[in-house]
């Protein structure tokens, strides 16, 4: 008798389970530090961005007597990667394209202050594969939304990283 209350309890238990909704997320976190921190020589009043420290280096520059231009980084090797380009200008954007037959379906994009400006030091010289306006896709997607009027796309810009 015991077994059977257990077994029934059991059974009842995994039912609510099973037939419980459960909601879960995805995030996309887009980061890229401040590869060379060095004064801007276009503009004193800021840092170098990955479009002008590679230009530098490339000419020599940010050598400081060492013999070696900064950044060590190989930064179109890491910025011309097929899948950070795709991810940083459309990526999200067409993941959640193809849940939009889905009426509560979306994501969330946290992209960073640096990477922003990065991305867009390199889409307004179009280098390495971005392009301008490369922001309209996750605008786009941002004003898809659920069926209950929530953004498909969620988009939290935080803070710049060094």
């Amino acid at each position: 008798m015991k077994k059977s209350i257990y077994l029934l309890i059991f059974i009842f238990t995994l039912t609510i389970q099973i037939s419980a909704q459960v909601n879960t997320s995805y995030l996309w976190h887009l980061q890229q530090p401040i590869y060379w921190p060095e004064q801007s020589q276009s503009n004193t009043y800021r840092y170098q961005t990955v479009k002008e420290s590679h230009d530098i280096k490339m000419a020599g520059g940010n050598n400081y007597g060492t013999g070696t231009s900064h950044p060590t980084n190989n930064l179109s090797e890491i910025f011309g990667n097929d899948d950070r380009k795709n991810i940083y200008q459309h990526g999200a954007r067409n993941a959640v394209y193809n849940l939009l037959g889905y009426p509560d379906a979306g994501a969330q994009v946290n992209y960073s202050g640096c990477l922003i400006e990065n991305v867009n030091s390199l889409a307004n010289a179009n280098q390495w594969g971005y392009y301008s306006g490369w922001n309209n896709n996750y605008s786009e997607a941002r004003g898809w939304t659920t069926s209950d009027g929530f953004p498909r796309l969620d988009i939290v810009g935080f803070t710049f990283h060094v």
